[in-house]
């Protein structure tokens, strides 16, 4: 019995330090954030026996990031929903300026061009989007 509850203790703990890093990650992201545009570079959707897969890129100064989604989560856990997702479409990608590699696209804000790009600029300025 005792060892039971020594388990559910390490297991409780163990759960709020991993969900405290992501929000320290997010916080983080919120405090130097900065925007830019992504490209699908691979999208899998589930199916079978094979979990979803989005591979996507950005470019900031000069410096190539290419985050990687699996099983249709991003990694603060946030479900992906990505209807219209397709190799080669673009949306904004939101990511911390101190560390671009943190960055999350954001595919509720597509992007056709650079219209597109500084109409979500200036709308996240007064309404960022949420986590």
């Amino acid at each position: 019995m005792k060892l039971k509850f020594i388990i559910v203790i390490v297991l409780f703990l163990a759960t709020i330090i991993v969900q405290s890093c992501f929000l320290r990650d997010s916080l983080e992201m919120i405090n130097h954030e900065a925007y830019a545009i992504g490209t699908i570079r691979y999208y899998r959707p589930a199916g079978g026996n094979s979990t979803s897969w989005i591979a996507f890129s950005f470019i900031i100064k000069g410096a190539n990031y290419s985050p990687v989604y699996e099983d249709g989560y991003n990694r603060w856990n946030v479900p992906i929903n990505c209807q219209n997702c397709g190799t080669g479409n673009k949306y904004m990608v939101q990511y911390d300026s101190l560390n671009p590699s943190t960055a999350r696209m954001l595919f509720s804000y597509p992007v056709s061009d650079s219209t597109d790009y500084k109409k979500y600029v200036t709308l996240f300025k007064t309404n960022p989007p949420g986590y």
